[in-house]
């Protein structure tokens, strides 16, 4: 055991040398929070230690030598000591650049803050890798110096002569190979009930998705092409998590108070996914990555909406502080350890996502309601959809990201032999755009399975307070009292009145009386802007005028003054609201 220390020490000492530079020019200010603070840096102390320990196993096993001897000569020489030491250096340093790099590669958005800061002195060499290289070439490169390792130790090494050396050798082949690769496997199983699952993706637009666009797309059509596309349907608040919160319990943000995305009144257990755990044992999960991380990773059985508190925030800061980190957490086995990378904006580790997803779906004897949640990345695509941008357009790149990860679902649904009794659920989540826009608030909605043979597409106003009936009504389970809303599947036309509301231009607090709002009934749709001294009321016909580009409240004074009585009439009655001269009070 004193050889194999003696030989992971250099790499030791390298990474120990990192960690504390680290924590020297780190800049965040933890302040109250300093048990989250000094824990994290521990648990990061560690995961650097056992990264050091198996590079340096590598890395001294490329230099060891077989005979006794010359062993003793070794140990009895400072010079060759020295040489020896300087080897083990060499190699170390090889190995952390090679890990990293491929890393800083694989994940830009994850360094912007360490090595791809312009601050940083070697920031230029790593943009030329991230711009220049893929992984592929870097995990090729840690193969070969696997083989070099593996050589040494079959021609130079027997166990007879450092069996404690050659067993922590050994132990490095396995460690380095778990952060080479990541592992996941699915098995098939068989049902009665349908599965349900819902993909969200942020920023996505109706308009993204027209023919030209879709045309070599091919997750994208295979999901559209057998589904029922309703073009109409209408997020209730601008807010992208208060949108995800009301599709999901079928509750209007503004009346259950949570348009500011947080939901207090114990969401947990007014969804569709609890709803069908506990009713219907489903095996339920949320899966998300990036700002929609507001779930309970450690409890990955129940949704549990949840909002990173300030220690969660320190614990994530604290994380990215650590230009290394990402080797060891960049696995499944590891990121357990660190759940609160997912409250990083821009690290997204796609093999965890989809192994958690995975895990989720295969249990034996369940069926399964998952929601997947995918986020734009705003201009930070992983690789390889960022370099596309260089030759495409930015939203040809990120429609290419998108499909790909669409493909990736349905082949996992397929190896599962899951696809076809699953209903998909696809939806675009509102990007906070300010005002009242009819085109703010309206999001792609598509229902598929493969038992709707091609696409139908609805036209009628719906919000996304209906889904969760709707899906109750494919699935032939019967609908809960607790959800609102109608089925998108009624046989008769339902005129829906839908109240939108402007988080963004809002001043957050749910009593106020100048919370801006809109009213859709049919064509028409109705601003309401209260401003200190008056309401401001504007009129538009969003069939023949979607962009809100013609006012119509002077031509159309009658069908006015019904949209306000309507919209009066519904706060007073559905959100317990006393409106006085056009402003609502609670």
């Amino acid at each position: 055991m004193k050889a194999v220390i003696k030989n992971i020490l250099p790499s030791l000492l390298i990474v120990w040398l990192i960690f504390v530079i680290e924590l020297l020019i780190s800049d965040l200010d933890f302040g109250v929070y300093s048990e989250a603070y000094w824990s994290n840096q521990l648990k990061i102390f560690i995961a650097y230690t056992i990264l050091g320990a198996l590079v340096g196993g590598i890395s001294a096993g490329i230099i060891t030598t077989k005979k006794k001897k010359y062993v003793s000569y070794l140990e009895n020489n400072l010079n060759k000591q020295i040489i020896s030491v300087l080897k083990n250096v060499a190699y170390s340093l090889l190995m952390f650049f090679i890990l990293v790099s491929r890393e800083v590669i694989n994940q830009p958005a994850f360094y912007k803050s360490t090595l791809l800061n312009e601050n940083f002195w070697f920031s230029s060499l790593f943009r030329f890798l991230v711009n220049n290289f893929s992984p592929l070439y870097f995990t090729i490169f840690l193969t070969v110096i696997l083989g070099m390792f593996i050589h040494n130790i079959y021609r130079k090494l027997s166990v007879h002569d450092g069996i404690s050396r050659f067993a922590g050798y050994i132990l490095s082949i396995g460690g380095i190979l778990l952060i080479m690769f990541n592992y996941g496997w699915a098995n098939a199983d068989e049902y009665v009930h349908k599965n349900v699952l819902f993909i969200g993706i942020k920023n996505l637009k109706n308009g993204q998705l027209s023919r030209t666009s879709l045309k070599d797309l091919n997750g994208f059509n295979e999901i559209i092409s057998t589904s029922y596309n309703f073009e109409n349907c209408f997020a209730l608040s601008n807010h992208p998590q208060a949108a995800v919160i009301s599709l999901l319990s079928s509750h209007h943000p503004e009346k259950y108070g949570f348009l500011d995305g947080i939901a207090p009144y114990g969401l947990e257990d007014n969804t569709i996914l609890s709803y069908l755990n506990k009713n219907y044992d489903f095996n339920t999960s949320f899966i998300s990555d990036k700002e929609f991380a507001f779930t309970d990773h450690k409890s990955l059985n129940n949704l549990l909406f949840h909002k990173p508190d300030n220690e969660e925030i320190i614990r994530a800061m604290t994380v990215n502080e650590h230009s290394m980190l990402p080797v060891t957490i960049n696995n499944k086995l590891f990121i357990n350890f660190f759940n609160e990378i997912f409250y990083l904006s821009g690290y997204q580790d796609r093999t965890y996502i989809e192994n958690k997803f995975i895990s989720r779906i295969k249990k034996k004897g369940k069926p399964f309601g998952s929601v997947y949640i995918l986020s734009d990345n705003n201009k930070n695509l992983p690789y390889p959809y960022y370099k596309m941008i260089q030759n495409e357009s930015f939203e040809k790149a990120y429609l290419t990201y998108l499909d790909d990860e669409l493909q990736n679902i349905i082949s996992i649904l397929k190896s599962t032999k899951k696809y076809d009794n699953t209903i998909i659920v696809l939806f675009g989540i509102p990007d906070s755009k300010k005002g009242l826009k009819n085109l703010s608030y309206k999001i792609p909605l598509f229902i598929s399975n493969p038992e709707f043979k091609n696409e139908s597409i609805v036209h009628n106003n719906y919000t996304v307070n209906d889904i969760v009936p709707s899906i109750l009504d494919l699935m032939k389970n019967p609908k809960s009292s607790k959800f609102e809303g109608v089925s998108l599947f009624e046989p008769e036309f339902k005129i829906q009145d839908i109240i939108l509301t402007d988080w963004q231009n809002s001043d957050q607090n749910l009593n106020s009386p100048l919370i801006p709002r809109a009213l859709i009934r049919g064509d028409y749709k109705l601003n309401i802007k209260p401003l200190s001294s008056s309401i401001n009321y504007e009129l538009y016909d969003i069939k023949l005028d979607p962009f809100e580009k013609t006012e119509l409240s002077f031509s159309k004074k009658r069908i006015l003054n019904r949209m306000i009585q309507i919209y009066e009439d519904k706060l007073e009655d559905e959100f317990g609201c006393k409106v006085i001269n056009g402003y609502a009070f609670r």
